[in-house]
Formats: structure tokens, sequence, C-alpha cells
């Protein structure tokens, strides 16, 4: 049994709910260092954990396992603000006209990559972090704009809430930071996730 499926039987045992199987498949442009997409990967993957979703990375030319919901991550163009000095939209996802979401997953990595140079992590500033450092920053800020997305695609809904991980923007500091404290599902959207797994 692969590593996954043996994740999902442990979360389906301890919480008697049917498991979920979250598995990400990168377009080829623009080409990820290997860090900062095993970074996103992690941190995506740690953002559902606790919500018994399982996210893991499909790796090319190989078959997701049956029970796999399989999303795929692309880039997008975006319009470059010429200051970004203010939070913005770093990723989408379309839905049919029946409410439908589609599989696939839109993040503007050129605009997540320039706003990085507004972030701190404690009091040092980006041109200071070390390049080791700055892919870690960047992969984690681009695993919660993708963990965003999963949950418009789990939820079932275009719509935002007022805090947590589902908000509509994410302040530049906590996309960025050490601490995942802002990227819980609020307790609406933890019910609405509940009532739609066990469907």
């Amino acid at each position: 049994m692969p590593i996954p499926s043996l994740l999902l039987a442990a979360a389906l045992v301890s919480t008697g709910l049917p498991p979920v199987h979250v598995a990400l498949a990168f377009g080829s442009e623009p080409t990820l260092p290997p860090a900062v997409a095993a970074a996103a990967v992690h941190e995506a993957a740690d953002i559902w954990s606790r919500y018994r979703v399982v996210v893991d990375r499909t790796m090319p030319c190989a078959s997701a396992p049956d029970e796999a919901i399989v999303l795929t991550v692309r880039a997008g163009r975006s319009r470059i603000p010429s200051a970004l000095d203010t939070p913005t939209v770093l990723g989408a996802i379309n839905f049919a006209e029946d409410g439908t979401p589609y599989s696939i997953l839109t993040v503007f990595f050129d605009l997540l990559v320039q706003s990085v140079g507004l972030a701190r992590l404690g009091d040092v500033g980006e041109d200071r972090w070390p390049p080791e450092l700055r892919r870690r920053a960047v992969g984690r800020a681009l695993g919660r704009v993708i963990a965003h997305e999963i949950g418009h695609y789990l939820l079932g809904s275009r719509g935002h809430s007022s805090n947590g991980l589902m908000r509509a923007v994410q302040p530049f500091g906590e996309l960025f930071g050490q601490s995942g404290a802002g990227f819980l599902l609020s307790r609406a959207d933890e019910r609405r996730l509940a009532r739609r797994v066990v469907r």
C-alpha cells in the first residue's frame, strides 16, 4: 500500500469519516525550484492535515491513486501593480455554471515572487535573507495560496470567510511568516467541509 494510502487509512480509522486525498500536479511553466515546490506541497499538506485531508504531489508520468482528487497547479499571468503596498489576489479557481469547481488552480507566481520583497521575518527584510531562507519563505507562501484554492474546491464554494484560510486576501506578513495560525478554517467552513465529505 503506498504511503499516501496508509495515511488515508489512518485518518479513516481515527475519525470514522471517509478519507480525502488531494494530489497536486504542477504545470511545466514556470519551472519551480525543487526546494520551492517541495516547501509549497509540505505547507499545503500541513494546513489540510488537521481536517483529515491528505495533500501530496503527483510525479511526472505517474498515475495518481484511484481515490485521489487530482488538482493541477498552473501559473497565470497577472497585472503587476506599480506599487505592491497592499495585499492582492495571488490565486484563482474557476467554477462551472452549475457551481462545480474546475480542477485547475491558478497561482500568480510572478506576483508572489515580487511581493516577497515586502515581507519581513522578525526584524529582517527580504533583502538580507540567505537564499535558502528565501526559497523556504516563497515556498511556504505558495503553499498557503494553493491551500486556499484547495479550500474553494473542497468546500465547493466561491465564497470567502472573514478570517482564517478562506479570507479573500491574506496579509503579506502572514503569508510569508513562519506562523501558520492565520491559515485555519473557520468553524462554519469546517462544518461545510464535514457535510461535503460525508455525502
